[in-house]
């Protein structure tokens, strides 16, 4: 009973006790104490210009399909190309025309070179249909017709003769004259019909627009059988050719002069007015003296005698 009394004053004192760490809370009951935290600098931002070098430009091109048939095809003859081109000088039986399946002679010293090797290149291959599959033209002709002539709106010049699709024909024996089978028609073959390659699907290059010089100031053509009102992606023909430094991708802007009113009062109008940008057409393919070009854009139809004038500065 005598320690009772120790037990009640240790029990007294226990709450009392302080640890060698200044703490009266047992070392196991007590709390780690939290990791220091660094001070985070404060950093202020502000807006900044930064320059950056954009991509190029991709550059707009002519849409091939809509030119395709004039740039693989004769589409305007010269005086001399007329005198020299190999011709239909006759048929193989007794014809006086001839059509699709019908076989003709062709004559012309300079070009039977060119028509024997074309038959080699088709001795060597596996078989004709495959080469057309493939569509390799190399092999193929084109038998044309000179048409009207083109004439200079200002000089009525002739610039040229337009050349009129009669069929196309493949080379079946070279000589003298050569002999050639006819594999399409549009028009009767006649003699005297000109023969002239056609040009390799490859040989098509992509036309970059570019703009033409401002000096430069032309006239739209009269297409033989051609509309007399073009719109966009008509083709045009032109009076400025590589003789003017005229090339493939030249811009121009097609102006016209608007309708004056008439009066029977005297207002004392201006004697002319100022010239209307009707439309834009790109050149694709360019001849001596005369270029033919697109129409990629026109707010009035383009006629025949309309005025053009290069697009640059």
């Amino acid at each position: 009973m005598r320690y009772s009394i120790y037990y009640k004053l240790f029990i007294a004192v226990l709450p009392l006790c302080v640890y060698a760490n200044g703490d009266s809370t047992p070392p196991l009951l007590q709390q780690p104490a939290p990791p220091a935290i660094e001070e985070i600098p404060t950093v202020k931002l502000s807006p900044e210009i930064q320059l950056k070098t954009l991509p190029p430009k991709p550059q707009k091109i002519i849409p091939i399909h809509l030119v395709r048939p004039f740039l693989l095809r004769p589409i305007l003859l010269q005086s001399e190309q007329m005198e020299t081109a190999p011709r239909v000088v006759g048929f193989v039986g007794e014809r006086f025309i001839g059509s699709s399946g019908d076989e003709i002679y062709v004559s012309d010293k300079d070009y039977s070179k060119t028509l024997e090797q074309d038959f080699t290149n088709l001795e060597n291959s596996i078989n004709l249909e495959e080469l057309d599959a493939a569509g390799r033209l190399w092999h193929k002709f084109e038998i044309v017709r000179p048409g009207p002539p083109y004439l200079d709106p200002d000089t009525e010049e002739i610039l040229g003769y337009g050349a009129i699709h009669v069929g196309n024909a493949i080379l079946v024996k070279p000589g003298e004259p050569a002999h050639l089978a006819i594999t399409g028609n549009s028009r009767v073959v006649r003699v005297n019909d000109l023969i002239f390659p056609i040009l390799e699907e490859d040989s098509i290059e992509d036309i970059v627009p570019i703009p033409a010089p401002y000096e430069l100031r032309g006239k739209i053509l009269k297409i033989p059988y051609g509309s007399y009102e073009n719109a966009a992606n008509d083709v045009v023909a032109i009076n400025l050719g590589a003789i003017d430094q005229v090339k493939p991708g030249h811009i121009f802007e097609v102006v016209r002069s608007p309708i004056r009113p008439r009066t029977t009062k005297d207002l004392k109008l201006p004697p002319t007015l100022p010239k209307e940008v009707i439309g834009i057409i790109v050149v694709f393919r360019s001849f001596e003296r005369v270029s033919y070009a697109l129409i990629t854009k026109a707010t009035l139809s383009i006629r025949p005698q309309d005025i053009i004038r290069g697009s640059g500065t």
